[in-house]
């Protein structure tokens, strides 16, 4: 059974012609179940928990209880629904 590291990678590499750097907006290929990596060596990767942080610098904000609840709030409207659809079509 894979791992949620190796089953984003898999899902991932289905559909690399999605990623673009954010550092020099070049294509992004997946290595191994590791990384994302563009042709310029910017590398990104993927956490154990299955997904990749492509933020280009730390961020300081905290996390509260109104964070997560205007999050659940986007996701209940719909918002995401036509990329859900376009990626699982």
């Amino acid at each position: 059974m894979l791992n949620k590291k190796m089953r984003s990678a898999a899902l991932m590499t289905r559909f690399e012609t999605v990623f673009q750097c954010p550092l020099c907006a070049r294509e992004m290929k997946v290595d191994s179940p590791q990384s994302l990596v563009c042709p310029n060596d910017h590398t990104f990767d993927l956490a154990k928990q299955g997904y990749v942080n492509v933020a280009t610098h730390s961020s300081s904000g905290k996390y509260d209880k109104d964070l997560f609840e205007a999050r659940k709030a986007l996701a209940e409207s719909g918002f995401f629904e036509p990329l859900c659809e376009m990626l699982s079509g």
